[in-house]
């Protein structure tokens, strides 16, 4: 960088440091709360503590690259370029998260696992004779589950 003289920029000290202050408040938003949110709403509970780990992990060091390349990426290919290779790995980054993140708004834990399970281990795949297996137990096929007939002292 070169000096500029013409430029006063002398009292304004502060702004690196609001500077720093908004760009963690918005990272916060966006791609810094996905991590967190992803980890505690998708994960089952026996790996969250390891995947937790390892997610904060993976950020602190790809945050780490980031820092420590950027001067060589501005030297190399420029602001615009650099401008330019962020926004597309952040393009990269949403469609990912579109196409094969799940949804977890108003569903269970269960259900959100389900979504992981191969499509015949699913609950709704399984075919028809769960579905048969289920009726004939409720329609007193034998089974200990079944709702036990109605006596005469139910009815008074």
């Amino acid at each position: 960088m070169t000096d500029c003289p013409g430029a006063r920029t002398g009292s304004l000290g502060w702004l690196p440091v609001a500077l720093l202050m908004n760009y963690i408040f918005f990272f916060n938003l966006g791609y810094g709360s996905m991590i967190w949110i992803t980890v505690a709403e998708i994960l089952p509970i026996h790996v969250r503590s390891v995947a937790n780990s390892v997610a904060v992990a993976f950020t602190c060091v790809f945050s780490f690259l980031t820092s420590h390349t950027y001067q060589s990426l501005m030297d190399t290919i420029d602001g615009e370029g650099v401008f330019w290779l962020y926004g597309g790995i952040s393009l990269v980054g949403f469609l990912f998260i579109l196409i094969l993140v799940p949804e977890t708004k108003n569903k269970s834990e269960a259900e959100i696992q389900e979504y992981f399970l191969p499509k015949n281990q699913r609950r709704g795949a399984r075919g028809a004779g769960a579905s048969k297996r289920r009726k004939s137990s409720k329609s007193g096929g034998g089974s200990r589950d079944a709702d036990p007939a109605p006596t005469n002292d139910d009815k008074n």
